[in-house]
Parts: structure tokens; C-alpha cells; sequence
């Protein structure tokens, strides 16, 4: 299902987006300088020697699904062996085929994005946190944590709500901390720094370290929540966190693993609901493989439950079906936006989308335009400069969501530009033309123009010279006039005739 899932389930905006940030670095651009980037660095860094390999074409993205393939399975292979430890051997298989039937966690983790790669990293050291432990395995989850800390900056939630699981169970054991497990956490904060330190060198010898610092923490940070819920949080977390506390002698009858696993959930999502600025289903993938293990346990308690299993593998599947959309034909938008880009402009051409979904062109402003970037722009934190940037790169193409562009950029793109294909390009709709009759327009920018019109335009004069040919025109204003009528006129950009033919 998984793999069918690959080409039937629809492309989210976030995957082209990761791509994009991908060519950057494939393509040897300094990363969050070059191309802007508001997430960590590792799974850009893993990915971008796989996408040397593949050709620039529109099925880049069913291949990169695929490519997450292994790192979905592997997440299940985890989830099992979390199973074994905590299920036993009655429960582990189950536990991995009710992962394997979770819509959320199918549909997110075959997607490409960081996400897929982070909730692999988290059940690796979960599963290690929950082994006997010895210092090299202490040492092994802190680089495992690192890795998921440099992966996404939701690692913090989880591990908070891991270290206030461990602080509970050890407050059911007595509250005291004996030296080993002094030296074991000890040796997972070794661990941790590690590979920390060394991202920190390599991005400071790259020139990047600073741009790196805003892109990944101070773009989001600047994201504005309300007062009121900050201070919600702060003062339930710690109420809440008290309430599972004194209540956690209810698991008293359960293993140390179940008692992990059922604290670190709703530590969680307590953390997650209170602090985090923007909740999405995606947030809790590493959870829903431990809700599938705590499942896995309550169902094989018992003959009577374990008959259910199978109708409960069968329904997840089918939500997933259902969850999916995937009886519906998936939309090919995506891929004919960056095949027509493809064909329209070279490797050296600006193009003005909304945060990378054309991949393999540079855009004119580092600014991405998703739910943290519009916020920024509708405050004023940051500057809408989209059209003069578009101005000053000569940007000929655009894609055609206006909704998403700020006021003045939206404009600018409406007074300039042009439908073509899947795509805009600069241009200007002048409809129907009276014969003998001057019509003046402007152009923002400079390039390559040539006639496009429903029928033949007989006599056309651009400024006083037959225009039966495309030529090169200046940015500014222009006078157009023609022998006969004419329906439908626009002077659009050179290349944008390729579309048509």
C-alpha cells in the first residue's frame, strides 16, 4: 500500500520546497545564503548525492518518493523491534502492521521531507533508550538525538518529553539518582555534542554560519503567537506535567518500557499543544508508532481483543484509502508546472514562485511564501521588495497562485504578466485592438517580446515599426497600433510561444 501510496497520494506543497533546497545544494550553492532554507541541515546534506543522480524533469518527484521508501520502512522495522521490548513476542509483529496501517504515518513518511527522516532518528533512539543500558548506548543516543535535533528543531519536544518521563519513573523509584546513571547521561550529552560541534565548524568555515542561525531559528522565532496561548502553556505545562506525575502510579503493574512509552506520548503532546506555534499532523509522527506499540500490548492482553486485530489492521488501511483521496486521479499540476519551467528558461534564469515548487531555479527573493513568511509580510517584519527583485534579476516567469503574493507583489504580477501554460510570463494583454488606433503600454522589464493573437494581426507597428517578428523592447512604456482588428492581442515574452506550439 505504501508503495502504491508513492504515485496516487498527492504532492504537498512542502515536498517540492525540500527539493529545491536539495538542487541548491547539489548544484554548489552556499545553503540559506544562496538559497533560503528554515530548516536544519541534515536531510538536504543526505539527500543532495542522491539528486546528482537524477535527471531535471518533472518525475523528480515520484522519484525522491521512492527514495524515501527505505527510510519509511525502516521507521516500521523500529517500531517492531519498540515492540519486542515492549509488547514481547506476542505483540511486536502486531505493533509494526498497526504502524503500517496508520494513515497519518503512511501518507507523511512516504513524502518527501525532513519529517520522514526525523521520525526514523527519534524510534532509533527510543529504541536504544529502552535496551539495557551501557555507555556506549548511552553515547549512541545522544548522536542518534543530534542527528534528529539537526534533522527538525522538534526534536526539543520529544526530548523534553522524554527527560520528563525519565524524571517521573524516577520519582516512582525513590527520586534518587544513582553515579552509573550520572555517567550515563553524561555520556549521551557527549554524544549529543558531537555531531553538534562539527555541523557548527563545517557551516562557520563555509561562511554560512549566520545565515544559517536566522534561516533555521531566527525566521521561525519571528513567527507571532498569540500572548495569550504562550502564557496558557506555561503555566498548564507544568500542572499538567504535575497531574501525569502523582497519577503515574497507575502503570505501576506495567514494565519499565510500557511505563516510557505511555509517559513520553502524553509528555508530548502536552509540550507539543502548549508551546509549539504551528500544530500539523505531521508533528506527531514519532508518536504514532508508539501509540501502535501501546496498542499492540492492550490488544494481545487478551483472546477477545487479540480477534480484533485484524479487522483493526484492515480499517486503518482503508482510512488510509479513504484519508487519501486515493480513488481520485492525483493532480498533475505540480509536474506541468516544472516541466513548462523547465522548458521555458535555462539553469541561469530567475523564477518567482511561491517557496521553490519549479526546484530547479533560483528565485529572485529569499523569502518563502508559506504561513511563517506571509505572516512576516502582512506585519512588516519584513519587506515586500518581490517586484523590484523581480526587476532588477529580469524574473520572465511566475507561477499563477496570486492569492498566496502580498498586496503589492499580487499586483505587480496581475499589471505585468501573463497567463502561459501551467505558468506567467512577462507580458501585456492588450484584448482587442480598433483598427488606426494607437494603444500604449508599459513593460517592467526589459526582454525578447514578440505577438500573440487569436488571428492574424495584419499591419501591426510596435513604436512606429513593423512588429511581425519578436524583438527586443525596453523596459517602459510602448505604442502598439494595427492595420485591421484585432481580438485578443498580447505582447508577450519570446519564449512563452514554445507553450503553444
Amino acid at each position: 500500500m505504501r508503495v502504491l501510496c508513492v504515485f496516487l497520494y498527492r504532492i504537498d506543497s512542502d515536498e517540492p520546497q525540500h527539493l529545491h533546497v536539495v538542487w541548491g545544494w547539489a548544484a554548489g550553492l552556499r545553503p540559506y545564503r544562496d538559497v533560503f532554507d528554515n530548516h536544519l541541515p541534515l536531510f538536504h546534506f543526505v539527500t543532495a548525492p542522491l539528486f546528482r543522480l537524477l535527471p531535471q524533469s518533472a518525475q523528480i518527484l515520484t522519484a525522491a518518493r521512492l527514495a524515501m521508501l527505505p527510510i519509511g520502512f525502516a521507521s516500521i522495522a523500529l517500531t517492531a523491534v519498540l515492540g519486542w521490548q515492549v509488547a514481547g513476542r506476542k505483540g511486536f509483529a502486531w505493533a509494526a502492521v498497526l504502524a503500517s496501517a496508520c494513515p497519518p504515518l503512511v501518507l507523511k513518511t512516504l513524502e518527501f521531507r525532513n519529517d520522514t527522516l526525523w521520525c526514523a532518528l527519534l524510534l532509533a533512539a527510543m529504541a536504544l533508550l529502552l535496551a539495557r543500558q551501557s555507555r556506549w548506548r548511552s553515547f549512541a543516543i545522544g548522536v542518534l538525538s543530534a542527528l534528529a535535533l539537526l534533522t527538525s528543531v522538534k526534536t526539543v519536544v520529544i526530548a523534553l518529553a522524554v527527560l520528563l518521563a525519565l524524571a517521573t519513573e524516577r520519582l516512582r523509584r525513590g527520586g534518587v539518582v544513582k553515579r552509573r546513571e550520572v555517567a550515563l547521561f553524561a555520556c549521551a550529552i557527549a554524544g549529543g555534542l558531537l555531531p553538534l560541534v562539527i555541523t557548527t565548524i563545517l557551516l562557520a568555515r563555509s561562511g554560512i554560519l549566520g545565515d544559517f542561525v536566522y534561516g533555521a531559528f531566527g525566521y521561525n522565532f519571528l513567527f507571532r503567537v498569540h500572548a495569550a496561548r504562550r502564557i496558557a502553556g506555561l503555566v498548564l505545562l507544568p500542572l499538567l506535567a504535575l497531574f501525569i506525575g502523582r497519577n503515574a502510579y497507575r502503570l505501576d503493574d506495567r514494565s519499565r518500557p510500557f511505563r516510557l512509552v505511555a509517559l513520553t506520548i502524553a509528555y508530548f503532546v502536552i509540550v507539543l499543544l502548549c508551546l509549539w506555534p504551528v500544530i500539523t499532523t505531521r508533528d506527531f509522527l514519532p508518536i504514532f508508532p508508539l501509540l501502535a506499540v501501546i496498542a499492540a500490548v492492550w490488544f494481545t492482553e487478551s483472546r477477545s481483543r487479540f480477534e480484533l486485530l485484524p479487522a483493526v489492521a484492515i480499517a486503518g488501511m482503508l482510512a488510509t484509502l479513504f484519508h487519501g483521496d486515493l480513488w481520485r486521479p492525483r493532480s498533475a499540476e505540480p509536474q506541468r508546472i516544472i516541466a513548462d519551467v523547465l522548458r521555458l528558461t535555462s539553469p541561469t534564469d530567475y523564477v518567482m514562485d511561491l517557496k521553490g515548487e519549479t526546484i530547479f531555479r533560483r528565485r529572485p527573493v529569499p523569502i518563502i511564501l508559506e504561513v511563517v513568511g506571509r505572516d512576516l509580510l502582512r506585519r512588516g517584519v519584513i519587506k515586500d521588495t518581490i517586484a523590484a527583485e523581480m526587476i532588477r534579476t529580469r524574473t520572465c516567469v511566475a507561477v499563477r497562485d496570486l492569492g498566496a503574493f502580498p498586496p503589492n507583489a499580487s499586483r505587480f504580477l496581475r499589471e505585468n504578466f501573463v497567463d502561459a501554460g501551467s505558468v506567467r510570463v512577462c507580458g501585456k494583454h492588450l484584448s482587442r485592438v480598433a483598427a488606426g488606433t494607437d494603444v500604449t503600454f508599459t513593460l517592467a522589464i526589459p526582454a525578447r517580446y514578440a505577438l500573440r493573437s487569436r488571428e492574424p494581426a495584419n499591419g501591426a507597428m510596435l513604436d512606429g515599426r513593423p512588429f511581425t517578428e519578436p524583438r527586443w523592447l525596453d523596459a517602459g512604456t510602448h505604442t502598439f497600433r494595427v492595420a485591421g482588428d484585432a481580438d485578443d492581442v498580447t505582447i508577450i515574452w519570446e519564449k512563452a510561444l514554445a507553450l503553444d506550439s
